[in-house]
């Protein structure tokens, strides 16, 4: 019978008993652990969200740049265009040549 008592003993340092207290500190350590992983959860989400929106501005922007470089450079190139023809009619000893590396060099100057 002492064997029987200390195995028991033994049992029951292993296994400690589980009270009410110890049920309502795991259900609360399992509500702050589920709080913590929806707010990263949706930390993580505003952030993605914010980073897309972000990025798509970024990229309407850059479009918008490029359509008013487009726009001015036509422009300066019509301009060019009718510089010529003017000079042209007035006589000028201007050639097609001519009128095309000036348009270059303009263009490598404003690279």
């Amino acid at each position: 019978m002492t064997t029987d008592k200390t195995h028991n003993s033994i049992r029951a340092s292993f296994f400690p008993q589980i009270g009410p207290y110890d049920v309502k500190l795991d259900a609360m350590n399992g509500v702050e652990t589920h709080e913590a992983l929806l707010k990263r959860d949706t930390a993580v989400r505003i952030a993605a969200h914010h980073y897309a929106q972000v990025e798509k501005a970024e990229l309407q922007a850059g479009d918008a740049l490029l359509n008013i470089r487009t726009t001015l450079a036509r422009d300066e190139l019509d301009s060019k265009a009718n510089q010529w023809r003017k000079a042209k009619a007035a006589g000028a000893d201007m050639t097609m040549d001519q009128f095309v590396n000036d348009v270059r060099s303009e263009i490598f100057k404003q690279r």
